[in-house]
């Protein structure tokens, strides 16, 4: 995504979503780019050796007067946007903001805590989709009106994407049930 921004010249949106922040490093290489538009020793010389002429010669069309290292650093943070995605409910939230400033220096923080009943719908209309199960819009409206009835304190976007998995997990346990059941009776049938 780096390359793309800094070398190709393209605008890059880059979303991630912090189950994918699996060490706290992650966490700081995105702060690094917030705020110098760089993470120090990403790139080896070697490997960076390779984009080096575009840059050079991107940086002479810019007038730019600096080293090829910053002009780089430069357009990644003309050209790259990062879209964090964070569950405040999470434990070490606050401690994440605190130890990486540019969480919100330079970030423009979007709080967004009530989901409306239409997206509730649709993220449950796609997530059953998803797993090939086709249901009726009152079926799929009811699902918004169970969460919007639990108490405000786990009314979180996670809490009702896993009430969907969790639904869908009973489902199949049932489905296999019945069609286990089925089965025998129909052994039982022709045994007859």
């Amino acid at each position: 995504a780096m390359q793309w921004a800094a070398v190709d010249g393209e605008q890059v949106v880059f979303i991630i979503e912090d189950f994918q922040l699996l060490q706290e490093a992650f966490l700081q290489y995105l702060n690094s780019i917030l705020s110098a538009g760089n993470v120090p020793g990403l790139y080896t010389p070697q490997e960076f050796e390779p984009f080096s002429n575009t840059l050079r010669n991107l940086a002479l069309q810019d007038a730019y007067d600096g080293t090829l290292h910053d002009y780089f650093s430069y357009k990644v943070k003309q050209n790259l946007h990062l879209a964090i995605i964070m569950d405040i409910t999470n434990p070490d939230f606050n401690s994440r903001i605190v130890r990486n400033p540019s969480l919100y220096k330079n970030c423009t923080v979007i709080w967004k805590d009530i989901l409306s009943r239409d997206t509730l719908a649709q993220i449950t209309g796609m997530a059953l989709k998803k797993r090939g199960m086709e249901m009726k819009n009152d079926v799929i409206m009811t699902f918004s009106q169970i969460f919007e009835s639990s108490p405000k304190e786990v009314q979180l976007p996670g809490k009702f994407i896993a009430f969907i998995e969790n639904f869908f997990k009973i489902d199949m346990k049932k489905r296999d049930a019945v069609r286990s059941r089925l089965n025998r009776l129909k052994v039982k049938h022709t045994i007859i």
